[in-house]
């Protein structure tokens, strides 16, 4: 089961992920089947394993809002938090903080990423993040312009991470001139489909 979910994860990652935490990394599995794009790997865990020396974290000794590394401005482009909260004494506590106005506003301010709760946005603006930031709440305001319709409420696309990578790999073997348009459109198709049938399939 937890390969499995690991397997599943890593689909997730796209071409374009370079520095990857898994925080929950157990004896390290998912560093043995991430792809060659993936530079850099950092585990953590409650507790050191002997097929991997991750760095030690228990969670439970206090909600933590950094991870401890020994480089403080590491950044990361992907993170797993896989079969952590199982682990979790009080999990819908640890879940209310992870939700708190604090904890969003912060997320929303570091990624750029729109806030997700209208708490967090109040915060943000409150703490005059956006008058320090000029032009930081244009997606916002662009979010909110209008009254929703059938067009603009989102769509479900499944594995539109790894499509849109497809896209841009055939788009630039296109350019190159590796293969023609009809060829790059014909590519993303095919590899775009199957896509969408795991995660048809996946979601059964």
């Amino acid at each position: 089961m937890w390969n499995h979910r690991a397997q599943i994860a890593v689909k997730y990652l796209g071409n374009h992920s370079r520095r990857v935490l898994d925080y929950g990394s157990g004896s390290g599995y998912i560093r043995t089947i991430l792809p060659a794009s993936v530079k850099a790997y950092h585990g953590v865990d409650v507790r050191p394993h002997a097929a991997y020396a991750a760095e030690v974290c228990n969670i439970n000794d206090g909600f933590v809002t950094a991870v401890p590394t020994k480089d403080s401005e590491q950044r990361y482009d992907r993170i797993f938090v896989l079969g952590v909260l199982e682990y979790v004494c009080k999990p819908a506590e640890f879940l209310n903080f992870l939700s708190s106005p604090e904890i969003q506003a912060k997320w929303h301010q570091d990624t750029g990423y729109l806030p997700i709760t209208q708490a967090s946005f109040d915060l943000t603006r409150e703490q005059g993040y956006y008058d320090e930031n000029p032009g930081a709440d244009i997606s916002i305001q662009q979010m909110n312009l209008n009254e929703p319709t059938e067009n603009s409420r989102g769509l479900r696309f499944g594995n539109y991470v790894q499509i849109r990578d497809i896209v841009s790999e055939e788009m630039e073997a296109m350019i190159i001139g590796t293969i023609s348009a009809q060829q790059a459109a014909d590519n993303i198709v095919e590899r775009g489909n199957a896509l969408l049938r795991d995660f048809e399939s996946a979601m059964q």
